[in-house]
């Protein structure tokens, strides 16, 4: 079957999906959660693999996943958009609110590289641990704690 006929009658799982979530959470806006999960609905779509199984539980999986993993980054930023860069398990902002990227790389450069080169990706550019383990070739795990190492760096610096 066509890949684009599949994506035009499987849009109501997407459809679905992000209501779901909208519903549960406002941290983030129903458009943004409607394309994200369209996105992951076409990609899900080609890299589907007929030995993983049911295509709706699969699909279903990745679009919940994808919707998740949104509203988990969206949580970084402020209603009025501007964002909170480092943020602690007890919601310890650890920077200023309104400081801009250049600001912002000054206040990090005093952490070593590796702890430097994870906070920069996974706060400035919203990637999550995983990619970021992915691309470093690093476990996930070991990503966090360099960002548990760095995060008390920067905030014995701010005390």
């Amino acid at each position: 079957m066509d890949n684009a006929k599949i994506f035009s009658e499987k849009m109501a799982l997407a459809n679905i999906a992000a209501y779901r979530v909208y519903r549960k959470t406002k941290d983030v806006d129903l458009s943004d959660l409607l394309q994200v999960a369209r996105i992951a609905l076409w990609q899900g779509i080609l890299s589907y693999d007929e030995s993983r199984g049911d295509f709706d539980k699969y699909i279903c999986a990745r679009m919940k996943y994808a919707l998740w993993d949104e509203v988990r980054n969206a949580k970084r930023y402020h209603r009025n958009g501007e964002r909170i860069c480092f943020v602690d398990a007890d919601k310890t902002v650890l920077s200023a609110k309104n400081t801009n990227g250049d600001e912002l790389l000054d206040f990090i450069s005093i952490l070593p590289s590796k702890e430097k080169y994870v906070i920069s990706q996974y706060y400035l550019l919203g990637i999550s641990t995983v990619e970021i383990a992915k691309n470093m070739k690093v476990t996930r795990q070991y990503i966090s704690q360099l960002l548990t190492r760095a995060k008390k760096i920067l905030k014995a610096e701010l005390v």
